[in-house]
């Protein structure tokens, strides 16, 4: 069983494939030229730098892997869109200016969370004064 905070999936990355922009997830690779892959179980995919996010290692309410740079809203009590910052085994997310609420991944409260897009795909999510 591996419990939501499962540490196996804590070293996997996503980015967008250079040549379709479709995301790819698996794990990060750096090549001799300074391109970024993700390696996955069918292929290896260049990824755009500026794309690349960690994974959490925790999943949200729906079973879905949240990754850095993720929109999560809560599902309980005051309904919100946070932005993902993951740093430390720290989990942040937050709701104006990059400044809000952290939670140590072994209190994980992470089923409270929705993802509901990222920041490269969906700006329109971006919590008012998040930039």
């Amino acid at each position: 069983m591996i419990d939501n905070c499962g540490d196996r999936y804590r070293y996997m990355s996503k980015g967008k494939c250079t040549d379709d922009g479709m995301w790819a997830s698996g794990y990060l690779m750096e090549k001799y030229d300074g391109t970024y892959c993700i390696h996955t179980t069918g292929g290896v995919y260049e990824v755009d730098r500026y794309t690349i996010c960690q994974c959490t290692g925790i999943r949200d309410k729906n079973d879905m892997l949240i990754y850095e740079g993720d929109i999560c809203k809560t599902v309980v009590g005051i309904t919100n869109n946070y932005v993902i910052i993951y740093e430390n085994r720290i989990i942040r997310w937050n709701e104006y200016r990059w400044e809000g609420l952290n939670v140590d991944l072994k209190y994980n409260t992470s089923r409270s969370l929705e993802v509901i897009g990222n920041i490269y795909d969906n700006p329109e999510l971006l919590p008012e004064g998040a930039e």
